[in-house]
């Protein structure tokens, strides 16, 4: 499954994701490019659904990205782009470093075994 782009005024809009491990739970990262420029990233606030929306210029005019985002899958993040009020990009974005996501389980089943083999 590859990332959702497109074009928008001749650069490349494309949308990453980056898993965030915190102390007792996980976070998603999910940033917004126009060509080599981050133009927002979402920083892996605690929202299960959520929207962040940015201003910017691109080449002498200030336009406002909008980037929202929905209940993440097992890999994955339901997102929609709007720039000026445009709908540009839908879809599912896939976390860079999904494997991140296995490591509460894995603690809990160390655990669990460590439980077990301690009776």
């Amino acid at each position: 499954m590859s990332n959702p782009e497109t074009e928008w005024n001749g650069s490349k809009l494309f949308v990453t994701s980056t898993l965030l491990a915190r102390k007792l739970w996980q976070a998603a990262s999910i940033d917004l490019f126009l060509g080599e420029k981050c133009l927002l990233k979402t920083g892996g606030v605690f929202k299960l659904v959520g929207t962040h929306s940015v201003e910017f210029e691109h080449e002498g005019t200030r336009h406002r990205a909008t980037l929202s985002w929905g209940r993440a899958g097992f890999r994955s993040f339901p997102i929609k782009v709007e720039i000026d009020g445009a709908h540009l990009l839908e879809g599912h974005v896939v976390s860079s470093n999904w494997l991140l996501s296995f490591w509460p389980w894995l603690v809990v089943g160390g655990l669990i075994s460590h439980w077990a083999w301690r009776q």
